[in-house]
């Protein structure tokens, strides 16, 4: 008899596939009708051929959205992530997914159920959710003074248009001189940068509005801010090894909006 690994393996499972909704109350999950459940446990692991060494499976609640904002794609933000899960049909279903909404359920079962066929993530989502995830553990600090100053802001006008950043943008990255915590009559020196996939290139006139939005942010906050958009080609890895990404939580720019749900009940 085959291992409970390739049994879960034969089964269709991998990272990002998606629950079918009737097989949940065997995994003690209630769900509501407007919430997915993504299995994010790495490939390897879900297929592992001891129980004893990976019994669980760790899996993501996500809640329909209407649509997906700019502030909160490609793991901008990194408290709430907003990404697309499709469907074979075409369709495809905007949805929240946040930090607390994380479960861990027995593996075994697996083995007896199969994925949704009608949805899936694509690759460039999954990445951008497994990279989410493990930057809540990762992520760089920027200096409390860099922070403070941007939190004191109160130009409204030029943060809602910063907070309406395109969702196109996959990172905003900044290099800051000096990378220090500075008295408050010190000025920062930014290099902020705005990558953008290649084939977004026809948005980058008007992506480049929003972020020269947030860098007047950092200019009113005692700043002297250069920017950039690029297309991801275009910047090399020991450029990049220069910048800090930029999380919008740490922005301030708006107050997030409440959790969409309370965390999903379990059985």
């Amino acid at each position: 008899m085959a291992d409970i690994g390739e049994q879960i393996k034969a089964a269709g499972w991998r990272q990002g596939c998606l629950l079918r909704r009737a097989d949940l109350p065997g995994l003690r999950f209630d769900l509501p009708a407007d919430q997915f459940a993504i299995v994010v446990s790495q490939s390897c692991d879900l297929v592992h051929h001891s129980l004893d060494t990976e019994p669980n499976i760790e899996i993501v609640t996500a809640t329909s959205i209407p649509d997906c904002g700019g502030q909160y794609t490609h793991a901008k933000h990194s408290r709430r992530l907003h990404l697309e899960v499709s469907a074979v049909n075409g369709a495809t279903h905007p949805v929240e997914i946040v930090p607390h909404a994380r479960y861990f359920r027995p593996r075994a079962p697996l083995a007896a159920l199969t994925p949704d066929p009608g949805l899936y993530l694509l690759d460039e989502a999954l990445f951008v959710l497994t990279n989410w995830l493990a930057g809540r553990y990762t992520r760089a600090a920027l200096p409390d003074e860099f922070n403070r100053r941007i939190n004191l802001t109160h130009d409204k006008k030029t943060k809602k248009t910063a907070s309406q950043l395109s969702k196109h943008v996959s990172g905003l990255y900044v290099e800051i001189h000096p990378f220090a915590e500075v008295s408050e009559e010190t000025r920062y020196t930014v290099n902020l940068l705005g990558l953008v996939p290649e084939q977004y290139a026809y948005e980058l006139q008007s992506i480049r509005t929003s972020v020269e939005a947030i860098a007047q942010l950092m200019r009113n906050a005692n700043m002297d801010v250069d920017v950039a958009v690029r297309l991801e080609t275009e910047v090399s890895v020991s450029r990049m090894r220069a910048f800090r990404q930029l999380d919008f939580d740490a922005l301030s720019l708006k107050s997030d909006p409440p959790d969409p749900r309370p965390p999903a009940r379990l059985g």
